[in-house]
């Protein structure tokens, strides 16, 4: 046995660098051949008294030999525990700790202090010497999660779900919405109304804890955060903090339970009074994270706003491009710009809903085309009571469209192919 498992570990460390992914399958092999295949599977057999104690010398000697500090963390608990109880010699809590894990049934962990303990036999038992450190789980207690839903309304956005810690009680739970900016680690935290959640407790850990206050809602506005601000411009993960027993844990909130899914983006005008006029645009991630994008100018988005067609005839030129933004203020008004310098020329536009965002077209009357020569960029300025917001147009793929201006509008009107330039 003692060769065996000792050609296994050294398997393991050739094939393997040092490092987290040595210690974690030196823990598994400790775990998976040692430990229940061969200690808990054969401790209640009828062996000699020489063979059990060739075998608890052998186990003992193995995992002096390979189980460092930093595998040790990596163990689950109960065995752990075993290891202890091998390298100290004690054989009547190794049998305890044994028994359990071949017939016990889950029990509920413990909460102590902000920390979480396995519930196995012989926690802080006054008779053991067994330290805590065998039983704590806190390292590796999350948080459960799932945002339900998520809506736009003006500058709120509007968050329902459930989050709660694992084996930790939400009786007493608190529960926050964070926005962290990406880049500089600011935050911008809202407090939810927590909603009753009873279908939770039988759905996890075999209903041996309460998750019935795990449900939360949360209207987050973007235009008063705390501290009477808006949120400005940044890439804006979304998080859910949870606080239980004083258990504390954060993480980044997902909308489905499995990943691997298309991604969806929708991007938001919304109308801000503590801020300039600024585009928000919520990306969900194959894994359903949700991150939100607030940007001043959308030139960072070529596909926000495309040309679809660009027509001429002896009248003038008709300009016609869709909008993948979703909502805006209300009373927003469309002009088509032409910029070049520091001269803009704007000129009407009619704005109508189209799929999930908004048709344009813009009709220029020849007269209106005496441009001095030059390319001019193309560009929608959108308008509304509070304020005003400007992106630049692009073609199908993704390049900036220009307009070329000539001596006439006859020239102007008889070279289309100069209309997109990349």
């Amino acid at each position: 046995m003692a060769r065996y498992l000792d050609a296994l570990a050294e398997g393991i460390v050739a094939a393997n660098p040092p490092g987290a992914e040595r210690q974690r399958a030196l823990a598994q092999c400790l775990g998976t051949e040692l430990l229940d295949g061969i200690i808990v599977r054969r401790w209640f057999d009828e062996l000699p008294e020489a063979e059990r104690a060739m075998l608890l010398d052998a186990a003992t000697a193995f995992t002096r030999r390979w189980v460092s500090p930093q595998v040790f963390v990596r163990l689950e608990p109960a065995h752990r525990i075993m290891v202890h109880c091998l390298q100290s010699g004690d054989e009547d809590d190794l049998t305890d700790v044994v028994r359990y894990r071949a017939f016990g049934t889950p029990t509920r962990a413990i909460v102590d202090c902000g920390r979480v303990f396995a519930g196995l036999p012989l926690f802080r038992n006054p008779a053991t010497d067994i330290p805590d450190a065998c039983y704590e789980i806190s390292a590796t207690v999350g948080v459960e999660h799932r945002l339900s839903e998520y809506s736009w309304h003006g500058t709120r956005m509007r968050l329902s779900g459930y989050a709660f810690i694992n084996h930790v009680d939400t009786d007493d739970q608190a529960t926050t919405v964070v926005l962290r900016e990406r880049s500089s680690g600011e935050e911008a935290a809202v407090p939810a109304r927590l909603r009753p959640s009873p279908e939770l407790s039988s759905q996890f850990h075999d209903g041996l804890y309460e998750y019935g206050y795990a449900g939360f809602d949360a209207v987050v506005d973007l235009d008063a955060l705390p501290g009477d601000r808006a949120l400005p411009d940044g890439q804006w993960d979304v998080l859910v903090e949870v606080r239980a027993h004083g258990v504390e844990r954060r993480c980044r909130v997902a909308t489905l339970p499995d990943g691997d899914r298309d991604p969806r983006v929708d991007h938001h005008l919304p109308d801000f009074s503590r801020r300039g006029a600024g585009l928000v645009t919520t990306y969900v991630s194959h894994e359903g994270q949700l991150t939100l994008f607030v940007e001043t100018y959308g030139g960072a988005s070529p596909d926000l706003v495309q040309l679809t067609c660009c027509e001429s005839s002896g009248v003038g030129l008709t300009l016609s491009a869709y909008s993948g933004i979703s909502d805006w203020p209300v009373g927003t008004t469309a002009r088509l710009c032409l910029v070049r310098g520091d001269v803009t020329r704007t000129f009407p536009a009619a704005m109508r809903p189209c799929g999930a965002g908004f048709g344009l077209t813009a009709h220029i009357r020849a007269s209106k085309l005496l441009l001095p020569p030059g390319w001019w960029g193309v560009g929608l300025r959108l308008t509304w009571e509070h304020g005003s917001w400007e992106v630049p147009l692009h073609d199908a793929e993704g390049r900036p469209v220009w307009l070329r201006g000539r001596r006439s509008a006859r020239e102007m009107l008889g070279l289309v192919r100069d209309v997109v330039r990349a």
